[in-house]
């Protein structure tokens, strides 16, 4: 065998070695920081990513998965969030902390009725739609614009239906009902909805008053 051929073999080998050490690196990297933490609310929202530093009787402390290194100060900067908004956090290692404790003055209900809350609110986050209420207030609201009613009066269209809808009670559909569901479970999906419809109805209805200036200024 050439001299040119143990090179080749030599140099082959060398670089073989070191991918293999890069791809373990990486890999161990990847098991350090793909494993974070949970953070499960009370209206039903999680917060992946992220690492519970620090739980005290006031807020949580953590950090995010892109602050997890060292910033050119030299330290990490944690974010603080109140733990009154937290039911529970969830460990990367699978362990649950529950933060919720039940008492005889605001905090009636138990943790499992706490729990029904939660999921029909998460359920309510990734079910819920209304396709109708949100573009008829649009429309309205820019009619309203376009034939020179009172802004005044135009603009409390969308205020006047939200007010509407923040007081009445979103039907639960019975193709969603279950064996086991209980009234926690269909009020956490009832307070989400009511949010979402109110929330987009002020939506819509900021959208007509801005495709209105957008009008104004194009035609002027």
């Amino acid at each position: 065998m050439s001299s040119e051929s143990y090179f080749i073999i030599l140099l082959s080998f060398f670089f073989m070695r070191n991918i293999i050490q890069l791809t373990f690196f990486l890999w161990c990297l990847n098991i350090v920081f793909s494993q974070s933490d949970t953070l499960v609310f009370y209206n039903g929202k999680l917060m992946y990513n992220l690492q519970v530093t620090r739980v005290d009787s006031v807020n949580i402390e953590f950090l995010k998965d892109n602050q997890r290194f060292v910033n050119s100060q030299g330290r990490m900067k944690p974010k603080l969030i109140s733990r009154s908004a937290v039911f529970e956090i969830i460990y990367a290692d699978g362990n649950h902390q529950i933060l919720y404790s039940q008492d005889s003055i605001e905090n009636l209900e138990d943790t499992n009725e706490i729990k029904s809350y939660i999921e029909g609110a998460r359920f309510a986050r990734e079910n819920f739609h209304n396709y109708l209420i949100g573009p008829a207030v649009f429309g309205i609201t820019l009619a309203g614009f376009i034939l020179d009613i009172s802004p005044i009066y135009t603009l409390s269209i969308p205020g006047l239906v939200a007010l509407i809808l923040a007081y009445t009670v979103p039907y639960f559909p019975k193709k969603y009902l279950s064996e086991g569901m209980n009234k926690y479970y269909i009020l956490g999906y009832q307070d989400i909805a009511r949010s979402k419809l109110v929330k987009n109805v002020i939506l819509w209805g900021g959208s007509a008053f801005v495709v209105d200036l957008i009008l104004n200024f194009v035609l002027m």
